[in-house]
């Protein structure tokens, strides 16, 4: 085991104090090598420098996105402008093409107070570009989400926008990559395929954050047929082990509360018991659990009589139900809370359940993603925080100094916010593309 390391000196000090929120990251592991690069912030088009020879396909398509004086464009990974700054608002990049944003309102919001620094978009149409900014499918629908599998997620008439960037109304179908509506647009959600199935909701309502409440959910094929039929009150999608994470008995609760003076109103679904279904919608695992996560690297952490452990594919505990919070398993570690005499601290824990690097009992942490891992240190109250990255030593390699949003490493680069700017930093803390907006 290896305690958390002491920092190195940092790069630069923090200058100012901002609100972040770490809870909810959506988090992709891709892995590739980045070479040495000489450009940062460079507003040269790529076509007109000397070294843009024999600069590969892969390097090509691992675009960022990047905001330069209100508009959104994208750099390549040495911080040179690849596509010039000229959308409203612009996605990430996946399997060639990128959702932007044209002729929309750009808005600083989110779910509550907590994220008023984020970057959204109200209004105006969605389409595609590829890596070139060409744009390939039309910019004619509402809302738009990137590519998986050959297909992507679309709205059609929706008039709002939430606070979160999220379409309000209008309803959810599905296009392939020739811009093709293979599922038409009928779904009060957006919906995201997994091992060739998506769940779905019917008769749900949207709550004030997007997302959707109530109602039942079930899975369509990627023809757009239900498979399996609505019957639970909570679903995600379709796991490495083909396996659905279903819930029954969940319930929905409306919550307000007070932060930094403003009322913060949001409805979630809660309770019940969770399972898993195969993909011809028989159980596996009957719903028995009080939470769990997706299967990752042959396990998945369930929680059961409020401890969390982790099973695999034999439905087995192979790391018995002991912590107090666990994330899933990513290049080989999990992020636990252990819990001792009433004293509790995050750890990084093996697949056998063997703690492998331990946290101080103030840090926060998060999985790992390329080799690094977010790690954060409250500094007071409503999630305000500094945060940093180590290494799989537990050493803190880019130093505890980011108070806003900071996302894992992808394709060799993170994308950090500084006051509500974004730019982009490479593992060893430097930056690759300053913030700007």
């Amino acid at each position: 085991m290896k305690d958390a390391g002491q920092e190195r000196k940092p790069d630069r000090n923090p200058r100012t104090i901002l609100m972040t929120r770490i809870l909810g990251l959506k988090l992709t592991i891709i892995f590739s090598f980045i070479p040495h690069c000489v450009y940062a912030n460079d507003l040269t088009p790529v076509s007109a420098r000397p070294d843009n020879i024999g600069i590969s396909l892969r390097q090509k398509t691992c675009l960022f996105p990047v905001k330069i004086d209100g508009k959104w464009g994208y750099i390549d990974h040495c911080g040179r402008l690849v596509v010039k700054p000229k959308f409203e608002f612009a996605r990430g990049f996946s399997e060639g093409l990128a959702p932007v944003n044209f002729g929309g309102l750009a808005f600083k919001g989110g779910l509550s107070p907590i994220d008023q620094k984020f970057d959204y978009v109200a209004g105006g149409k969605w389409g595609f570009i590829n890596t070139t900014g060409e744009v390939v499918i039309p910019a004619q629908y509402d809302g738009a989400r990137g590519f998986d599998d050959g297909l992507a997620t679309v709205n059609i008439g929706s008039k709002e926008t939430s606070k979160a960037g999220m379409a309000l109304g209008g309803a959810w179908g599905v296009i392939d990559k020739t811009g093709k509506l293979v599922i038409p647009a009928r779904f009060n959600y957006w919906v995201a395929f997994g091992n060739g199935l998506a769940a779905v909701n019917e008769g749900g309502k949207q709550g004030e954050n997007g997302l959707v409440y109530g109602g039942k959910w079930g899975f369509i094929d990627a023809n757009g047929t239900m498979v399996i039929k609505p019957e639970f009150d909570m679903a995600f999608g379709f796991s490495e082990e083909d396996l659905g994470s279903v819930n029954i008995g969940a319930k929905v609760i409306h919550r307000k509360f007070a932060f930094k003076g403003e009322e913060v109103s949001i409805h979630s679904t809660r309770g019940g018991k969770w399972g898993f279904i195969d993909k011809q919608g028989k159980y596996v695992i009957e719903p028995k659990f009080e939470n769990l996560s997706y299967f990752t690297e042959g396990l998945a952490a369930v929680k059961d009589a409020n401890k969390w452990g982790y099973i695999d594919h034999t439905w087995s505990f192979v790391i018995p139900p002991k912590f107090r919070r666990a994330q899933k398993f990513s290049e080989g570690l999990a992020a636990v809370l252990l819990e001792k005499n009433g004293k509790s601290h995050w750890a990084y824990i093996d697949r056998t359940g063997k703690v492998a690097i331990s946290l101080n009992a103030n840090m926060i942490a998060l999985p790992f993603s390329e080799g690094m891992a977010i790690v954060a240190v409250r500094k007071g109250k409503d999630f305000d925080s500094l945060m940093g990255y180590i290494d799989k030593t537990g050493e803190i390699v880019i130093p505890l100094q980011f108070d806003e949003m900071i996302f894992p490493f992808q394709n060799g680069l993170a994308r950090v916010t500084v006051d509500g700017k974004i730019g982009y930093i490479d593992k060893t803390g430097k930056w690759v593309w300053k913030p700007t907006e």
